[in-house]
């Protein structure tokens, strides 16, 4: 949450593996779920000038309900998930918006469909 807040880092896979190589982030785990957004949304942020900081609260709180496992015990990788949490937040997307709730719908499943050509466990990384 910290470093999210307070980096003004404009590349999202740099920022991503920074945060990633902290010892306190486990190679593998439901912190993905949080990160994924998170990271998203503080790029956004400093790319366009917008302040995201209370998105990047309420993304990782999002996050944080997404069990560990999510991948196979409810058939969709949390890191999609996140990716769907960025934009849902920034579409403000809710059940009874039908475009934004099928744009969210549509990117996830882009995402999804690329980590699912990987045959391999544990798809947080």
């Amino acid at each position: 949450k910290n470093i999210c807040l307070n980096v003004r880092d404009k590349d999202m896979i740099a920022l991503f593996k920074k945060i990633r190589a902290h010892p306190s982030v486990p190679m593998h785990g439901p912190e993905y779920h949080s990160l994924v957004p998170a990271v998203i949304l503080t790029v956004y942020g400093n790319l366009s000038g917008q302040n995201t900081a209370q998105l990047i609260i309420d993304a990782l709180h999002r996050g944080k309900t997404i069990g560990g496992g999510a991948c196979s015990f409810l058939g969709i990788c949390g890191a999609a998930i996140g990716v769907g949490i960025a934009l849902s937040l920034l579409l403000k997307a809710n059940p009874y918006k039908a475009r934004e709730r099928q744009i969210v719908q549509k990117v996830t499943h882009q995402v999804l469909k690329e980590i699912s050509h990987y045959h391999a466990p544990r798809c947080c990384q």
